[in-house]
């Protein structure tokens, strides 16, 4: 019994280590998602939808204005988040960058599917950065 707990100890080491690890070359983690679900993605974190054969892969937030938490403002602000967008066919696979901003312009549209910004968190808050690689972008996909 204490082999086996070692070895599955072992088992999850490595896969955390192969997971975790990687520098510049890392592979996006990429979760299998269906169009009209949900779904969030860090940054470098990818999505796939098998039945349609589209990847999207957060590549981060271009722009943040957005009011801070703790700060009166004029207006609200505004946040803009890059979403890379490919598909997979009997050639090659093709693909671009849309933009996806928090607010009215929540929207884009790749091929035949849209895909909207529901949230992107964190939100601002007075006198403190945000790392660009913690921001979380909330999605949907949708078929048009």
């Amino acid at each position: 019994m204490v082999r086996a707990f070692f070895a599955a100890v072992l088992f999850l080491s490595a896969l955390l280590l192969f997971v975790g690890c990687g520098g510049g070359g890392q592979v996006p983690l990429t979760r299998s998602v269906i169009l009209g679900q949900e779904f969030s993605l860090t940054v470098g974190q990818g999505a796939y939808f098998a039945k349609e054969g589209l990847t999207l892969v957060s590549r981060g937030v271009s722009q943040d204005s957005r009011c801070p938490e703790g700060a009166q403002c004029i207006s609200a602000g505004s946040a803009t988040a890059l979403i890379e967008m490919s598909t997979t066919g009997q050639t090659s696979p093709t693909g671009r960058s849309v933009t996806l901003g928090t607010g009215l312009a929540g929207d884009g549209v790749f091929q035949n599917y849209r895909v909207r910004l529901v949230a992107l968190r964190p939100y601002p808050k007075l006198n403190q950065a945000i790392s660009p690689n913690r921001y979380v972008a909330t999605l949907t996909v949708s078929k048009e």
